[in-house]
């Protein structure tokens, strides 16, 4: 059988357990969220790490407010349409949301 074929289904057979989403309620959650975050980071305007920051913000509060069964669709639709971003309270103190 084709390596690449066993490897797919072996990956498969843990389901939604890979998803970045469910890190949050394990005890090893902390580490990629510190990483991807960087909440020591200077928050310089404009840097990578801030707009790293702001970007993984603006995603979990639309994840908070909004139903979200399959990631890219849902919050895609709340992206492009609406004034989610404008109006609430959060996002619209996101630099990044405008772009």
């Amino acid at each position: 059988m084709d390596t690449s074929i066993t490897n797919l289904r072996t990956v498969a057979s843990f389901g939604n357990r890979l998803c970045v989403c469910v890190g949050g309620e394990h005890p090893d959650g902390a580490w990629p969220a510190n990483l991807m975050y960087e909440p020591g980071a200077p928050a310089e305007a404009g840097s990578r790490s801030a707009t790293r920051r702001q970007t993984i913000q603006l995603l979990a509060r639309m994840v908070a407010t909004h139903p979200v069964r399959y990631f890219t669709r849902d919050i895609g639709h709340v992206l492009a349409f609406g004034d989610f971003l404008t109006t609430d309270p959060v996002t619209s103190g996101i630099d990044v949301a405008g772009a």
